[in-house]
């Protein structure tokens, strides 16, 4: 008979979209929440993009995690989960406060939701020059090289050639994050930058280098032509079929030989799997299956992770987020894709997990989940300028689901300033 005088403990791993969102709706008279990840908060990984160019203020897109919930009776522990062990029920964690500092926690239900990280394919060069788009960090540093690119080219005694390759801002991938920086990022030069610096507007160049014969591979038709349209539009280029072969200081070059000089580089191409998922799935001593492609932890349609044989789920361990895809269903890793699983989970496994408390037969699960239906209809907002529409959908759905009452209120205000007065580039410390 389960201990009905103790919480059933929920172990989180990561602080992104789909873990916080879970953490943020379960109950807890009935649960024990722990947070394990070696970042402290969380971030609005939608906004990054808008934070990067000076849309909104960088405060703004992140929350620490101990206050994402009112009661603050959540538990959070700042380490890295090393490995799991299902024999224990326990997580073996380094503190990020010291590296010979073991942390163990015990679990009753596990929830995997470690993120992903920049995907460089090997590539030499883009780890030592580009600059990625995942972290509070990245945008800042994005912020950073766009006003030392203006700076530099406003010097004297350059050549035209040098001030455009110094202006020429190149993003890498042609996935949803590329796709939505260079917009906000054509914003940014066009409406606030070109102004600051009218003598160099001639100069200023900016374009998508995607390998794939299509943007947004991964979503639909309609999307797609949305996008392009809104690309020819506003002359924003994509190269298509251009694949990276390396990365220097000042350029990069495409197969065939072809090279690019930039000022800028964002490498927006893809996501790779942490260290843990590895350890995960890979090797004899995996304990789950992983999409041979993606290498993205596997799950069954209720999120519940697959052993090795792809077959039956290890009991009480799920995942979610860009580190899990469901088998066979290719879901995209998108913040709102993450936040949908994290809602149903919630939902749906509440009831199940209240009922261990009081009983040693397990609850039948649901026959017909909802979940795959719910994130094919998961909203991706995209592309902020898309008309007057657009612009308020955008924005009023990303402050909805913001974790906070303050940081809706500084959002707002970070909005209105900026379009009174415009982007706020160049006050960068």
């Amino acid at each position: 008979m389960a201990d009905s005088t103790r919480k059933h403990r929920v172990v989180i791993l990561g602080s992104g979209w789909g873990g916080i969102r879970l953490a943020q709706d379960l109950n807890l008279n009935v649960f024990d929440v722990t947070v394990v990840s070696p970042r402290d908060h969380f971030v609005m990984t939608p906004l990054l993009a808008s934070a990067a160019v000076g849309t909104v203020d960088i405060s703004c897109i992140s929350q620490p995690v101990q206050r994402i919930r009112w009661s603050n009776e959540i538990h959070f522990v700042e380490a890295s989960c090393e490995s799991i062990n299902m024999v224990g029920k326990e997580v073996d964690c380094v503190s990020t406060m010291s590296s010979n500092s073991s942390v163990h926690v015990p679990f009753d239900s596990l929830i995997i939701a470690v993120g992903g990280k920049s995907n460089v394919f090997g590539i030499p060069g883009v780890r030592e020059h580009a600059v990625f788009l995942k972290e509070v960090s990245d945008a800042n540093e994005i912020r950073k090289r766009i006003s030392t690119c203006f700076k530099r080219a406003s010097q004297e005694n350059l050549t035209d050639d040098e001030r455009k390759n110094l202006l020429h801002f190149a993003v890498i991938g042609g996935g949803p994050t590329g796709v939505e920086f260079i917009a906000e990022l054509n914003d940014c030069l066009t409406e606030d930058m070109n102004k600051l610096y009218p003598h160099l507007q001639k100069f200023v160049s900016l374009a998508l280098y995607t390998s794939g014969a299509s943007i947004l591979q991964s979503f639909s038709p309609k999307l797609v032509h949305f996008a392009m349209k809104h690309f020819q539009k506003n002359g924003i280029p994509v190269s298509f079929q251009s694949s990276v072969e390396s990365v220097e200081e000042s350029k990069f070059t495409l197969k065939g030989g072809r090279s690019i000089h930039y000022g800028m580089l964002v490498w927006c191409a893809g996501v790779a799997p942490v260290e843990l998922v590895t350890r995960l799935t890979d090797g004899p001593h995996a304990i789950a299956a992983n999409d041979k492609k993606s290498k993205r932890i596997l799950t069954d349609e209720y999120l519940r992770v697959l052993a090795p044989d792809r077959m039956s789920p290890l009991e009480g361990v799920y995942a979610l987020g860009d580190c899990a895809d469901i088998l066979g269903q290719g879901v995209p890793g998108t913040a709102q894709a993450a936040n949908q699983k994290g809602v149903w989970l919630s939902k749906s496994y509440v009831g199940k997990w209240r009922a261990i408390l009081d009983a040693n037969d397990p609850p039948e699960i649901p026959a017909s989940p909802s979940l795959i239906k719910r994130l094919q209809k998961a909203p991706f907002y995209i592309l902020p300028s898309f008309g007057i529409l657009t612009f308020f959908i955008w924005r009023g759905f990303y402050l909805i689901i913001t974790k906070s009452l303050k940081k809706q209120v500084q959002l707002l205000k970070s909005w209105v300033l900026n379009f009174v007065f415009g982007r706020d580039i160049l006050d960068i410390q």
